[in-house]
């Protein structure tokens, strides 16, 4: 494993633990149960500050895919995980059970409509280490995926330009046909939506944390599809969000216009919000 080549990151410490596997892609034969810890010996790194509780680990050559670890500890603070006791048992720095579930099995029902996100490889309980935390013991829980891109389009502002670049130009697989670079994420980004909608599908956090720069779709803890549904009283707003959710797509888009320095095209954006089946 080498991760030099990454351009810019913070390296960390990860140490091994026993655990259990809740769910696993049976074609993965290798994974990876750490916690940040400054004396493990499995060499990690952060890309970025936004990526607050998530490391890479490994870098597969034959694959050029990348193992991201989420849910390991806090990657912006002296303290790896901590309870600011406003959110019951949840800690900062780590994945709970309910959450990662959710992430995981969203993220693979997601993946399977076709649209271009991270493999869910693995969601591991970890079993020899347990926190303290509003009177009860929980145990950590990691999950486990491989990305094409390492850094997030939340990064870019962090990043040299040739390594903007060399994502950006994996977007010529979309097979879109616009010379402004907005209008081909525009593209990307409203068939996502199209897709996910008409399969009663809400991501629920759309935004630049959550697409790498070759625009894989990330994150699934707040998600619902059909086979994970919300709460029921969430159950009978969820499609009132999807308009909520072309908004935070043009809030990316805008995003684009300042990285690229474009004009944003509102003419051809308005005829791809159509093309799909929105309105503004």
């Amino acid at each position: 494993m080498n991760l030099s080549h990454l351009s810019t990151g913070k390296s960390f410490k990860g140490k091994l633990f026993k655990y259990e596997s809740v769910y696993n892609d049976t074609l993965v034969s290798d994974f990876f149960p750490i916690l940040l810890n400054e004396k493990g010996t499995l060499d990690t790194v952060c890309p970025s500050p936004f990526h607050g509780r998530s490391v890479i680990t490994h870098y597969h050559k034959e694959t050029q895919k990348y193992i991201v670890i989420k849910g390991c500890g806090l990657t912006y603070f002296p303290y790896n995980f901590i309870n600011t006791g406003e959110m019951g048992d949840a800690t900062w720095g780590l994945l709970r059970e309910g959450d990662g579930t959710r992430d995981y099995l969203c993220g693979d029902y997601i993946s399977k409509l076709g649209i271009y996100t991270n493999k869910m490889e693995a969601f591991l309980k970890i079993t020899d280490v347990t926190f303290k935390t509003e009177g009860k013991s929980i145990h950590p829980f990691i999950l486990q995926y491989s990305v094409d891109c390492p850094y997030r389009l939340a990064d870019a502002p962090f990043l040299p330009k040739e390594t903007i670049m060399k994502y950006v130009k994996r977007w010529n697989k979309f097979g879109v046909n616009h010379k402004k670079k907005h209008l081909i994420v525009a593209e990307v980004l409203f068939k996502n939506l199209k897709i996910m909608h008409s399969n009663n599908v809400l991501h629920n956090a759309i935004h630049v944390q959550n697409f790498t720069i070759s625009l894989e779709l990330l994150d699934f803890e707040i998600a619902r599809t059909p086979e994970m549904p919300h709460n029921k009283a969430d159950e009978l707003i969820f499609k009132d969000l999807f308009k909520r959710e072309v908004f935070h797509c043009l809030e990316i888009i805008n995003f684009i216009c300042y990285l690229f320095k474009e004009n944003m095209d509102s003419n051809e954006l308005d005829k791809i919000i159509k093309k799909y089946g929105y309105s503004l």
